[in-house]
């Protein structure tokens, strides 16, 4: 089974009310150096990362030290809000934030899916930058919750999970901030 490495992207220099494509402020530069600390262990292995550019950005220092350059996956890319404008997306991510992927709109199951088939698809060792709903939604399944959010990660943290076929096994969560809401 290959490991899976779930990298949430650094923090965001305006918040998704303000900014639906944020590059990363001075902090979330900094956590990219912090997971390019953590993976020193690890032997370059394909790098992943959604299209926007939090993501990109905090992908920057490991790909360099890597040489590679990361693969743009749009599987992994923030959950889809459609037509909203952010004010709107603020209000309705909100509402899903303290729901249930059984009560979302079939929208939003079916990118959820298209995470989990992504995941199911890759055969060897892979780092992903992506987005806080979407690696919820992974431990959600490794751990067999409906809660559309079930660990509030931190920018930066790295959640590993291996996945053979439709089975997705937690091996380690990523660093959570202080709220209290891991299950």
């Amino acid at each position: 089974m290959p490991m899976i490495y779930l990298v949430r992207h650094g923090r965001a220099a305006s918040g998704y009310t303000e900014d639906l494509d944020p590059g990363l402020d001075d902090m979330g530069r900094t956590q990219g150096f912090v997971v390019l600390e953590a993976m020193k262990s690890v032997d370059p292995i394909d790098i992943l990362t959604s299209p926007m550019r939090r993501c990109q950005e905090t992908a920057a220092p490991l790909a360099k030290r890597w040489g590679v350059a990361p693969t743009v996956a749009d599987a992994v890319t923030e959950i889809p809000s459609g037509d909203m404008s952010v004010e709107e997306r603020g209000v309705w991510l909100g509402k899903l934030m303290d729901g249930n992927w059984s009560d979302a709109g079939e929208d939003v199951i079916s990118w959820r899916q298209g995470v989990f088939d992504f995941l199911s698809s890759l055969e060897k060792d892979t780092i992903i930058f992506s987005h806080f709903i979407a690696i919820n939604a992974v431990v959600g399944r490794a751990k067999g919750v409906d809660d559309v959010v079930c660990a509030f990660l931190d920018n930066g943290s790295i959640t590993k999970v291996q996945v053979d076929g439709d089975n997705f096994e937690l091996v380690e969560l990523g660093k959570v901030t202080g709220k209290t809401r891991v299950r």
